[in-house]
């Protein structure tokens, strides 16, 4: 005996027809706020896009970008339109990173213009890309055979509605790519199905919690099950989104939330403890519109939950992709909070003392306006300087790339006769943090 009552297909599409609660994004020194009705036109409208662009059925779409407003629109339009999106992992050293993007066949790129530095090497390695369509404004010059769209003028005057097709909801609506247990990239297609029972079970209990009073702040990258489908469910109840695009720092999340009033978040530990860091030393950062939030990832120290307990915010654990973390010998002042990760300074020092040029090496975390801290490379090479500092540098930054993630690529270098050593023969990294806020180096900004 079959069930008698009306069946529907569980699909992406489905959410475009809830009315949802507002999408505010991060924008700096402030905030731009979307309503549901402006979140679905941008999406109808992105579809006319992307069909005018010549996407069909079935194909994918790749994303480059961060959690904003434009990255949720390509959540929701890519697959009720038919075709698969992409999510490329912008913290993929450059190799898996350009691997993944040839694995997935998409001929359409949408690009955070922040990105484009990153991106631009990679363009043509890519064979089957055709269209790079940028957010933001930032220049780009494409290979022979890409066109550069603006997105903003490639949505501007379509329409704000879309036929959206009929699908089978076991279809692919997104692809992404994670690192399986050996380290190496492995190809997961989730359906219009798994990603909307991912984001009804988040939104239970003893999960999120979520419900259509609440404001949702979603810190975590779309490249692993897009975000996990937090943003689907905060869709799906009604929810506010809050997201935070590039700005991860302690200050200027702890400025977003005080603007945004989220009740309820997700990021990894390494946020949550960069935020809770930045409260305890600074009075005036309010956190008082949370109620709950969630650690994404490998592990929740509980130490993390006793420090937002006394907040009177109750943390949680929500289990999530397999993560990087950092070795548990590596010493606390050895690792570089930047953002959302954490960097340990002796993998990028490993990899530049194997480069033929290098005799010594130190990495130390030193202050950032946007990441809360970046690293700083201090090097003294074989035979000196033999061509301009700039120049080497970029070299080694370029070799860095093939072996860790483009996020932990140092952007500042210091090129020094010798390292400063301990009595123990280790750098000095007090001296050498020391010397950097002294304005000692010389430093290479790249």
């Amino acid at each position: 005996m079959l069930s008698t009552v009306q069946d529907a297909p569980l699909l992406i599409t489905r959410l475009l027809g809830l009315p949802g609660g507002t999408v505010t994004t991060a924008a700096g020194n402030g905030a731009r706020t979307a309503d549901g009705a402006l979140l679905r036109a941008g999406a109808a409208r992105l579809a006319h896009a992307l069909t005018a662009l010549g996407v069909a059925p079935g194909d994918r779409v790749a994303t480059l970008m961060w959690s904003d407003r434009e990255h949720l629109e390509c959540a929701l339009a890519v697959p009720a339109m038919g075709a698969v999106l992409h999510p490329l992992d912008a913290g993929l050293p450059a190799g898996p990173l350009c691997r993944s993007a040839r694995d997935g066949g998409a001929e359409v790129l949408v690009l955070d213009g922040s990105l484009a530095p990153l991106a631009a090497p990679l363009l043509p390695r890519i064979p089957v890309l055709r269209h790079v369509v940028v957010t933001g404004g930032s220049p780009l010059d494409p290979p022979a055979g890409v066109t550069v769209h603006a997105y903003a003028e490639l949505l501007a005057d379509r329409p704000g509605e879309y036929a959206w097709p009929d699908q089978d909801e076991r279809a692919a609506a997104a692809l992404c790519h994670v690192r399986d247990t050996g380290g190496d990239l492995e190809r997961v297609v989730h359906s219009h199905r798994s990603l909307y029972l991912r984001a009804l079970s988040s939104v239970l209990p003893d999960a999120l919690a979520l419900s259509s009073g609440d404001t949702f702040l979603v810190a975590v990258p779309h490249s692993a099950e897009p975000a996990w489908s937090l943003p689907y469910a905060a869709l799906l109840t009604g929810a506010s989104l809050a997201l935070p695009d590039r700005f991860l720092a302690p200050a200027a999340l702890a400025a977003f939330v005080a603007a945004a009033r989220p009740t309820r978040g997700v990021a990894t530990a390494a946020v949550w403890e960069a935020l809770l860091d930045h409260v305890r030393t600074d009075p005036s950062a309010d956190l008082s519109s949370l109620i709950s939030g969630a650690v994404l990832g490998a592990t929740c120290p509980a130490s993390l939950v006793r420090g937002y307990d006394a907040l009177g915010v109750t943390l949680r654990h929500l289990p999530g992709p397999d993560a990087a973390p950092v070795p548990a010998d590596v010493p606390a002042d050895d690792v570089i909070r930047s953002g959302n990760e954490r960097i340990p300074a002796a993998e990028l020092e490993r990899h530049l003392l194997r480069h033929s040029t290098v005799a010594e090496a130190a990495v130390v975390a030193v202050p950032d306006d946007r990441l809360g801290e970046r690293p700083l490379a201090v090097v003294a090479l074989h035979n000196g300087l033999r061509y301009p500092a700039e120049k080497t540098a970029d070299l080694l930054r370029t070799y860095l790339a093939t072996h860790v993630p483009y996020r932990t690529l140092p952007e500042r270098w210091a090129f020094v006769p010798e390292v400063p050593k301990t009595t123990t023969g280790a750098p000095d990294k007090k001296t050498l943090r020391a010397q950097a806020a002294q304005g000692t180096f010389d430093l290479i900004d790249l």
